[in-house]
């Protein structure tokens, strides 16, 4: 078989996949596994950046976001191990987040890096089914009014990890679908992701899958409008814009009143944020620096206890909340001057997709960004390179802003 970029995609995304296995994670062998693996893939990325790109600004932006990333966890007191770890972490991140322009940049890339997830899962199942693994968890509450017991993981650690994975797949494969190529194959795989969803039970993960929906409902409005925009530009774009306020509104609405605020998972995150806000509000150095040498203390703890341990040394009851969502993982580690640093990476990514003349791809990346901002209220996605859905959405943000600008100058040409 020829080795050429879909190949190496299509590996590097089936390995990412296979190292996430909850068989591996049992007997503890993932770790190094999924090193090596992210370490590869950001090697894939570097390689094709010096290859391909020519805009020095990448790089200035890559440099400051590193220093903001980086600065609390060199100041903290952390093992020389684990600061390694992390320091590679965020370098990883980085690179995926501002450096990626020319990896996933195309539709047939992307759609590579899905199937390479898609048969991941697959092992990762039948690596659960002979060894044992269960491929079932417990669901904590009723799923869509549905007093539903368990929920199907695919042999992945956590069922929301692997329904964010699923929705990942679903939409490298839906887009290529869409805007390239429409055949049988990728149907009938779109199909068993839908399944595969629904079996899953992550409420968080039917909402992101939700979200991707209705991002691509308006791109079909948008696109049918066409015509309408050329006798009334301005009317029309005004009529989008309010229909698509009302429905968003709508739906958050809906979601937040029979959902969240139902949830007993989310609200034991909101009182995790609560908690630790409260102990580091009078904790400067931890405030602004972050409190990774708590998190990630070298003894038997995992983060979690750890957190819930600084907490219970300050008085607070950590008990009562969990500490995964994203915003909250980013203050937990990088402190207030790495949240800084995605907030200028993030102002940074929207002025990018902002520039684009194509309607359609600056839409693609803006809706993919919010729903991974979304998503974040939920799990760490925006900051954990261990969750596949993170780094597969900036990565194919990246990837949609290379062909846009492609056909910017192609149009430009003509």
């Amino acid at each position: 078989m020829k080795i050429n970029k879909t190949s190496i995609i299509f590996f590097t995304f089936f390995m990412l996949v296979i190292s996430n296995s909850k068989y591996l994670i049992d007997i503890k062998l993932n770790s190094y596994f999924e090193y090596f693996i992210l370490g590869l893939l950001s090697l894939e990325i570097i390689y094709y950046f010096i290859k391909s790109n020519k805009d020095k600004k990448d790089i200035y932006i890559f440099i400051v976001i590193i220093i903001l990333f980086l600065t609390g966890l060199i100041l903290q007191n952390l093992s020389i191990i684990i600061k390694l770890r992390l320091i590679f972490t965020m370098i990883a991140l980085t690179i995926y987040m501002f450096l990626s322009n020319n990896y996933l940049n195309s539709y047939e890339n992307m759609k590579a890096a899905s199937y390479g997830m898609f048969f991941g899962i697959i092992i990762t199942t039948f690596i659960s089914l002979i060894t044992g693994t269960s491929l079932l968890e417990k669901v904590n509450d009723n799923i869509l009014f549905f007093p539903i017991k368990y929920g199907f993981n695919g042999g992945i650690e956590y069922k929301n990890m692997f329904s964010t994975t699923i929705t990942a797949i679903f939409i490298g494969i839906f887009l290529y679908f869409n805007y390239v190529k429409k055949n049988k194959i990728d149907l009938i795989i779109l199909i068993v992701l839908l399944i595969l969803q629904i079996c899953s039970a992550s409420k968080g993960g039917y909402i992101i899958f939700g979200l991707f929906l209705i991002l691509e409902i308006f791109n079909h409005i948008n696109k049918k409008s066409s015509s309408i925009k050329k006798s009334f530009p301005f009317k029309s774009k005004v009529l989008v814009i309010i229909s698509l306020l009302i429905f968003s509104i709508f739906v958050s609405r809906i979601v937040y009143d029979k959902f969240l605020l139902k949830s007993s998972t989310y609200s034991y995150r909101i009182r995790g944020v609560d908690n630790y806000l409260r102990v580091v509000k009078n904790d400067k150095f931890h405030l602004y620096f972050g409190c990774a040498e708590k998190a990630f203390a070298n003894n038997k703890l995992n983060y979690a206890e750890n957190i819930r341990k600084y907490l219970m040394e300050n008085n607070i009851n950590g008990d009562n909340g969990t500490y995964e969502m994203g915003y909250i993982n980013i203050i937990i580690k990088n402190g207030l001057i790495g949240f800084i640093g995605f907030i200028i990476g993030y102002i940074w990514i929207i002025r990018k997709a902002s520039s684009l003349s194509q309607s359609r791809e600056r839409t693609l990346i803006i809706g993919i960004f919010i729903i991974l901002l979304i998503s974040s209220f939920v799990e760490s996605y925006i900051c954990n390179i261990h969750q596949i859905f993170g780094i597969y959405c900036y990565l194919i943000m990246m990837g949609i802003f290379d062909i846009a600008k492609h056909k910017e100058i192609n149009s430009n040409l003509v």
